[in-house]
């Protein structure tokens, strides 16, 4: 979650900048009024700086989330998931577990649109997390262990093992 943090945090040196640019140098009393002080420019300048973020937020989703999985599978986290869902969970007969799902599977019994969006956002990753288990639960690959004997020993030790990890 950590890499989501990677957003516009200084807004005023945003303000500022684009101020120069939309105002140039023959502007600059007009620029430093209308900008030193809060005014109607602000609430302009706060929609911008939420949507650069949230467009941030979602190119870090598609481009760098992934979940590395036993073998070679590697899956991204802002794309849909392939597949189908384990035979037990193909329909859901338990009531509470249905309404739990109309509020959280945007695309019920579908894994459309299962990739998230905004990993920051928590219906998007639940979204994503749900239709991920209807579809891996039963992947027995899931279950083995992450690291030989022999590799843990070398980690332990404090030593970076060869081969795949």
């Amino acid at each position: 979650m950590e890499a989501l943090n990677a957003t516009l945090e200084n807004t005023s040196e945003l303000k500022h900048n684009l101020g120069a640019i939309l105002l140039p140098g023959f502007w600059l009393r007009a620029r430093s009024r209308v900008l030193g002080q809060r005014g109607p420019l602000d609430a302009l300048f706060d929609r911008l700086t939420q949507a650069v973020n949230r467009l941030i937020r979602q190119v870090i989703t598609d481009h760098l989330m992934t979940l590395h999985l036993p073998g070679p599978e590697v899956l991204r986290l802002g794309m849909d998931l392939r597949g189908t869902f384990a035979q037990p969970l193909e329909q859901i007969q338990n009531p509470r577990l249905t309404e739990i799902l109309v509020r959280i599977d945007l695309t019920p019994n579908s894994l459309r649109g299962s990739g998230a969006e905004d990993w920051s956002d928590f219906t998007d990753r639940m979204h994503f997390i749900t239709d991920f288990f209807r579809t891996y639960q039963e992947r027995q690959n899931l279950f083995d262990l992450p690291f030989t004997s022999e590799q843990v020993a070398l980690l332990k030790a404090g030593i970076e093992p060869r081969g795949p990890l």
